[in-house]
C-alpha cells in the first residue's frame, strides 16, 4: 500500500532521494496505522480493543494475527482501510510542496 508506487501517485517521489523515500514510506505507514486504528476504535468494544492489542504485542507473526482477526471482527475492514489510505494520499498530494521543501 505504501510503497514507491505510493510516491509517485502522490507525485513527490522525484523529490526525494532514496532514504529520504525510505523514511518518509515509513512515516506513511506509521500514520496510516494510526488513522486506521483511530477508524476502528469507534467500532470495537473494549474487550476486543484488548484482542486487538494483544496481537499486536505478541510479536514474531502477532501483527498477521492482529490483521485476520480484525478483518473478521469488523467485516468492512478493507474498505476502511483503502478510504483511510486514499484520505492519506490526498494530505500528501495537499501538503506535497511543504514534504518536498522539508527534505
Amino acid at each position: 500500500m505504501i510503497d514507491e508506487n505510493f510516491l509517485h501517485e502522490t507525485g513527490v517521489f522525484e523529490g526525494l532521494d532514496s532514504k529520504e523515500r525510505i523514511a518518509f514510506m515509513k512515516l506513511c505507514k506509521v500514520e496510516l496505522d494510526r488513522r486506521v486504528g483511530e477508524a476502528l476504535a469507534g467500532s470495537l468494544t473494549d474487550e476486543q480493543i484488548e484482542t486487538f492489542e494483544g496481537f499486536m504485542n505478541d510479536g514474531g507473526d502477532g501483527a498477521g494475527k492482529a490483521v485476520d482477526w480484525i478483518s473478521k471482527a469488523v467485516p468492512d475492514y478493507q474498505s476502511i482501510v483503502l478510504r483511510v489510505l486514499g484520505e492519506l494520499k490526498a494530505d500528501v498530494i495537499n501538503n506535497r510542496d511543504e514534504i518536498l521543501a522539508r527534505s
